[in-house]
């Protein structure tokens, strides 16, 4: 054994706290993918979040072709259909009691996210962990990973129903 070393002297560190939510969140955004994860991702909404006196905003960025390129004028069929499952979601929603709104965004799903969620201004941001595995995590899980360092609110990932694949 070498000789004792001295502790270094603590540096003194300023922290900077946000002041503690006041019960639960008021306004929440949600990022559905229209896939798998969202089965996560709806069962814990309606479990703790779908509620009188809450503000919903379900998010979802169109990725076709048409959608990235002519953004919402592209109209096309998966643009359609996001749609009405996001409106079919949202009257669901509001017959617990909650207030929801709907956004369709287009183009690459971080920065689309991203925007759109600063452009609701959450409390909280939920998104779904897609559960795909290897190096299909490294795909999808990019979105999500990305996106929490561009949203200025609490971020929660709720883990995929399904086991990870190999």
């Amino acid at each position: 054994r070498g000789p004792a070393m001295a502790a270094p002297a603590p540096v003194p560190v300023e922290l900077v706290r946000a002041p503690a939510p006041e019960g639960p969140p008021r306004k929440v955004a949600i990022a559905l993918e229209m896939g798998s994860a969202d089965v996560a991702v709806l069962q814990h909404v309606r479990a703790n979040l779908a509620y009188p006196g809450t503000d919903l905003t379900l998010l979802h960025v169109v990725e076709s072709a048409a959608g990235r390129y002519l953004g919402p004028e592209s109209s096309d069929q998966e643009s359609r259909a996001d749609l009405a499952a996001l409106e079919a979601l949202a009257d669901e929603m509001r017959a617990r009691g909650a207030r929801v709104t709907v956004s369709l965004g287009y183009g690459d799903p971080k920065t689309e996210l991203a925007r759109m969620v600063q452009e609701a201004g959450p409390d909280l941001l939920v998104t779904g962990s897609h559960g795909h595995g290897g190096l299909r995590d490294v795909l999808y899980g990019a979105t999500v990973s990305g996106l929490r360092h561009r949203v200025g609110c609490s971020v929660l990932t709720v883990p995929s129903a399904a086991p990870p694949r190999a």
